[in-house]
């Protein structure tokens, strides 16, 4: 079983270890917010605020036994905040700028919309082939005066080709150079199944189905743990990984993750997955937080799906009702019933329109009884059940 607190505290870069009495100060405060009521514990964050970025990374991160009372992803503010803190004390914001299937132009305004309008967190992933444009984006935008390093947290994923424990360093310093960033903020692996890539950049398919590499997950998780010990990441998590996955990685692991990033929406809410993760301090993302209207044209996420019978969450009555009453539009109520469960949302869009909009979501709040009507749809549906890789022996979804 993984602990992680003396690996994560070698972790922190020398130019936080001048802060280091702080360090200690911080975690005799994490003591006392463990013995202190819910409510207090949550007032402590507050006052802490964006001021815990560096300080808190030399924090243990076994969070004893009442780590259920502060999981990972508590909000530092009542919902008035835009973060959450993960179980290494990094704040990450709440909500997100996805970049799937975002290129070009479009993205490269899209970005600077995002940016302009408050967005702090930008996800990408090697396999999206856009992080160099993130990265010109964000140097444009340190460059200019508007924002610095620190204002912004960065998340990208692992090349699928990049698995072996040899190769995690290799797919990140290439993520890094693209970003034109030393470190990334949250570094995940992309899908637990290691896949063969023809040129490095396409996925090899024989009739429709990936060609699985040989490679353990395990090994895999033991490369992300040196790109932490290296200061190349902040904090290091998975993406659909199951239950079983996550498992057994916290059964082998060092440092535990960080970080969960999975499909998860009205239709498919995850609650047994969230709940597990809630258990063990691993802070949770939604990707297609409102059902990812764009899907249709892809091709790998066609494979195998007929899309004219999936439901989309945007057009359910319920989720209509609900925002009529608020004066909202359904995808803020799709995304602050996500966000009530403290849930991460990471929306993509490259409308301008559609950029704003997303954003406010921290003017209103759902009643207990919208929740309850919302968690109890009677839809359940996965968008993206990865039909092309149910031949993989690491397939995540039930076959």
């Amino acid at each position: 079983m993984c602990d992680g607190g003396a690996v994560e505290r070698s972790c922190i870069r020398p130019t936080t270890m001048a802060h280091e009495g702080s360090v200690e100060r911080k975690c005799a405060d994490d003591q006392r917010r463990r013995r202190a009521p819910l409510f207090a514990q949550l007032h402590l964050k507050i006052n802490s605020g964006l001021r815990t970025r560096t300080a808190f990374r030399g924090c243990r991160s076994g969070m004893g036994k009442s780590s259920h009372l502060l999981f990972a992803s508590l909000l530092t503010d009542t919902m008035s905040s835009k973060n959450v803190t993960l179980h290494n004390g990094v704040l990450m914001p709440l909500v997100g700028y996805g970049t799937w299937q975002a290129e070009g132009e479009l993205l490269r305004s899209g970005l600077k919309k995002a940016l302009e309008v408050g967005y702090r967190h930008i996800d990408t992933a090697f396999v999206y082939g856009n992080e160099d444009i993130v990265g010109d984006v964000l140097k444009q935008w340190f460059d200019s005066g508007s924002g610095k390093r620190d204002d912004v947290f960065v998340t990208t994923k692992l090349a699928m080709c990049y698995h072996r424990r040899s190769d995690v360093e290799r797919s990140l310093k290439e993520s890094l150079g693209k970003l034109k960033l030393d470190h990334v903020d949250l570094f995940l692996v992309h899908v637990p199944m290691a896949l063969k890539f023809s040129d490095g950049k396409t996925l090899d398919m024989v009739d429709d189905h990936c060609v699985p590499d040989n490679v353990d997950f395990l090994e895999t998780w033991k490369g992300m743990e040196d790109v932490l010990k290296k200061g190349m990441t902040r904090a290091i998590g998975l993406s659909n990984f199951n239950i079983g996955q996550i498992q057994k990685v916290l059964d082998n692991c060092t440092i535990k993750p960080h970080n969960l990033q999975v499909e998860c929406h009205l239709y498919w809410p995850q609650f047994e997955l969230h709940e597990f993760c809630k258990k063990h301090n691993i802070s949770f993302t939604a990707y297609s937080p409102i059902g990812s209207p764009g899907r249709r044209g892809h091709r790998l996420a066609s494979i195998g799906v007929d899309f004219s019978k999936q439901h989309e969450p945007l057009d359910d009555p319920l989720v209509k009702n609900v925002a009529i009453k608020h004066g909202k539009s359904p995808a803020h109520v799709l995304m602050r019933w996500l966000m009530q469960r403290d849930i991460i949302v990471i929306p993509k869009s490259t409308s301008p329109a559609h950029i704003v909009a997303n954003f406010q979501l921290f003017d209103f709040q759902l009643s207990d009884a919208e929740m309850k009507s919302l968690n109890e749809v009677k839809i359940r549906e996965r968008i993206f059940p990865f039909c092309w890789a149910r031949n993989h022996p690491d397939f995540p979804f039930e076959k």
